[in-house]
């Protein structure tokens, strides 16, 4: 094989990575938690980490990346039910070009993320009567 068509072959893996990256991190997760709203919004907020700064945005929590020019904006909203609240995750603001988001990857992540901290709560444990 020549030094083309490997620079195409990685071409073309560099592309499908952006795209998937996008499409990922375009994508909203809903989430439900055993947490309260107010319990949730202190566990995600102390849990996104120093690199990421809350900001202003559509969302009741809104982070940006620190250091990465053109971050996404990660929103975060809390809907209180019956057995806690639902979570719901997305990204609302991102630059990018011919349609692919800057630091994709890095938004996908920090998605995922706060979907396993608010679902890992704890299970509510009844509350028992002295005999």
């Amino acid at each position: 094989m020549d030094i083309f068509a490997i620079l195409i072959l990685v071409m073309m893996a560099v592309i499908a990575y952006l795209i998937v990256t996008t499409i990922k991190g375009r994508e909203q997760l809903n989430v439900q938690s055993r947490y309260s709203p107010e319990e949730a919004a202190r566990a995600v907020s102390q849990g996104v980490g120093g690199m990421w700064k809350p900001v202003d945005g559509r969302g009741q929590l809104n982070f940006k990346q620190r250091l990465k020019r053109g971050a996404p904006t990660i929103s975060v909203d809390l809907v209180p039910d019956t057995q806690g609240c639902r979570v719901d995750i997305w990204v609302s603001a991102w630059e990018g070009k011919w349609g692919l988001m800057n630091h994709g990857g890095s938004a996908w992540r920090k998605k995922n993320a706060i979907a396993r901290m608010v679902s890992s709560a704890p299970a509510v444990r009844p509350t028992q009567r002295p005999a």
